[in-house]
C-alpha cells in the first residue's frame, strides 16, 4: 500500500512543483508587462490556476485515502469471486479496476498501478483483502492456494 501511495503522489507532486513555478513565472511577466505599459491576456494564469487546482483535488480523492488506509489499518477481508480478469485498463488518469463479486454483493477495487501484468487471469475464487477507504486490492488467495499480491 505504501508502494501505491508513492506511485500516485510523486508524479503528481512533480506537476504540482512545475505548476507552481509556472504560475509564479506568469505572475513576474504580468507584473512586468503592466509596469511597462502592456496589457495582455492572462489565460495562462487562469490555465495555471485550474492545473493546480486539479492536482490538488487528485492528490484529495486518489492520495488521502491511501493515507487514511495506512494510519488507520484500515484493511477489509471477503470471500469472493471473479470473472474474466480486469474489467476496465488503466490510463494515466484512471487506475484498473475488478469486480468481485462477495455474499454482500459486488465491490469494484482498483488494482495498483502497473501491476495488471501480475493480476490472475480467468474466473477466480477465494479471499480478497484490500484497503478500505482506497479501495486498494492488496491480496488474492485462490481456492487452490495460490496467493498474488497485485
Amino acid at each position: 500500500l505504501q508502494k501505491e501511495m508513492a506511485r500516485r503522489s510523486i508524479p503528481l507532486a512533480i506537476l504540482l512543483m512545475i505548476s507552481l513555478i509556472f504560475l509564479v513565472f506568469e505572475i513576474v511577466q504580468c507584473k512586468r508587462n503592466r509596469a511597462q505599459g502592456k496589457t495582455g491576456k492572462h489565460r495562462s494564469i487562469i490555465v495555471s490556476i485550474a492545473l493546480v487546482a486539479w492536482v490538488c483535488l487528485n492528490f484529495y480523492f486518489d492520495v488521502i485515502p491511501v493515507i487514511n488506509d495506512i494510519a488507520k489499518e484500515s484493511f477489509v477481508c471477503v470471500d469472493g469471486l471473479y470473472c474474466a480478469g480486469p474489467v476496465e485498463k488503466e490510463t494515466l488518469l484512471r487506475s484498473a479496476f475488478v469486480s468481485i463479486e462477495t455474499d454482500e454483493g459486488e465491490v469494484w477495487l482498483k488494482i495498483p498501478r502497473g501491476e495488471q501484468k501480475t493480476f490472475p487471469e480467468g474466473d477466480c475464487s477465494g479471499t480478497f483483502w484490500y484497503a478500505y477507504n482506497s479501495e486498494v486490492l492488496l491480496m488474492i488467495e485462490t481456492e487452490d492456494g495460490n496467493i498474488y499480491f497485485p
